[in-house]
């Protein structure tokens, strides 16, 4: 099961669904949001998506890469289970100019998350969605689908979710945010089955009080139950 907790479209004029890290170039533009550039002091941007911090979550992000400094291997890319806006933190997946597509963490590339998208990405516009559960990563871009999982199971943790361009001004259209529940182990919490519990009772109690209301008031006001409300 999964709750969308963050939608924005840009169509109201700001940006306070976002925290962005100091030089970060960006700008509202007609109802998206200009993210990125190429000036050597500028080259990357970064941006926090300010929600509550995630473990499991699927981001779908649309959005068109407008130039990438004439380097096919500059790129955009969405950050999960993150506590820093540093790059070594946390899960990042981007996609290359030339469509190739990533998951890069602890300072290197996992191999086994590598694949080749649609080809240039350059000048299109791109629906970019990850899902990340426990250790299991989907990625699709235009529908074009890989499953992995990372087998280290590195990273079980919540965390916060960022926005990337290295070297790439990008324009974004719409970001959605889902938060993934685990109704199994909901189910299987103790909290939730005391509260469950609880909730019977009640239930119990009420539907005895309406159909024998006089078994209840006997009950509640005999000798031995008044001993043992006093005692508890």
């Amino acid at each position: 099961m999964k709750i969308k907790i963050f939608e924005d479209r840009f169509s109201q004029s700001k940006t306070d669904g976002f925290t962005f890290e100091p030089h970060s170039p960006f700008a509202l533009i007609r109802k998206s949001l200009e993210f990125g550039g190429i000036n050597q002091h500028t080259n990357n941007a970064i941006a926090r998506i300010n929600i509550r911090k995630c473990r499991n979550i699927e981001i779908l992000v649309e959005f068109k890469m407008i130039n990438d400094n004439n380097n096919s291997d500059n790129w955009f890319g969405i950050k999960l289970r993150s506590t820093s806006p540093l790059l070594t933190d946390g899960y990042l997946i981007y996609i290359r100019s030339n469509g190739n597509v990533a998951v890069y963490t602890a300072g290197s590339d996992l191999p086994q998350a590598q694949f080749k998208s649609t080809g240039m990405v350059l000048g299109k516009k791109i629906i970019f969605r990850v899902r990340l559960v426990g250790s299991e990563f989907t990625i699709s871009v235009d529908g074009n689908t890989v499953t992995y999982n990372d087998s280290n199971n590195r990273l079980l943790r919540d965390g916060d979710v960022y926005l990337y361009s290295n070297y790439t001004k990008n324009i974004i259209y719409d970001i959605r945010v889902w938060k993934i529940i685990n109704l199994s182990n909901i189910l299987k919490s103790k909290t939730f089955l005391s509260f469950a519990l609880l909730v019977l009772l009640a239930l119990l109690i009420i539907g005895l009080n309406h159909y024998y209301p006089q078994i209840v008031n006997s009950v509640v006001n005999s000798p031995s139950f008044r001993l043992w409300s006093g005692i508890k």
